[in-house]
């Protein structure tokens, strides 16, 4: 297998930063007794994502492709490809020595139909269609929450509230 990060500084000025991240990965795995695949490997990923982040601005873009996997072991079924693309905006207010962020986040804008290969249970359990969540690992229903993150002395405390749902069809 291989995998490839790269990070890559477009833009450092009073402005702000603009970068480029690109990660991809590849694995292929062989059962040297059967000569067949060996179950659960992860298809062809390629990503990037281009993130600003100015003094009380933020914001990032960010797609990800996963090829179609067809090299399967026995009783294993082959995974169609999927892009996903994800955005986030964000603004940081200040109090003293403490900042908060409040962040809205978009997962899954195009609501493409994802599965994950590896998952035993892509076929009952695709990845959530379209979100707006308070942060990344948040998969609940909830349309739009803010995030606010109070970063100061030796915690992260994070508060959030949330906003009625949106009206149905977003």
């Amino acid at each position: 297998g291989a995998e490839l990060e790269a990070d890559i500084h477009l833009m450092r000025s009073s402005a702000g930063e603009l970068d480029l991240r690109i990660v991809s990965d590849y694995v292929r795995a062989q059962n040297t007794e059967s000569d067949r695949p060996l179950p659960l490997i992860p298809p062809f990923r390629l990503g990037g994502s281009l993130a600003y982040a100015g003094e009380q601005w933020l914001a990032d873009l960010g797609v990800r492709y996963v090829a179609e996997q067809t090299r399967t072991a026995e009783f294993e079924t082959t995974t169609p490809s999927y892009t996903l693309l994800d955005a986030s905006v964000g603004y940081r207010l200040f109090s003293g020595r403490v900042a908060h962020d409040i962040i809205l986040q978009g997962n899954n804008l195009t609501d493409e139909e994802a599965r994950v290969h590896t998952s035993i249970l892509k076929l009952q359990a695709p990845l959530p269609g379209r979100t707006w969540a308070e942060h990344p690992a948040d998969l609940s229903p909830v349309l739009l929450s803010p995030r606010i993150v109070s970063k100061g002395g030796r915690g992260r405390r994070t508060a959030t509230a949330a906003l009625p749902p949106a009206p149905s069809g977003l």
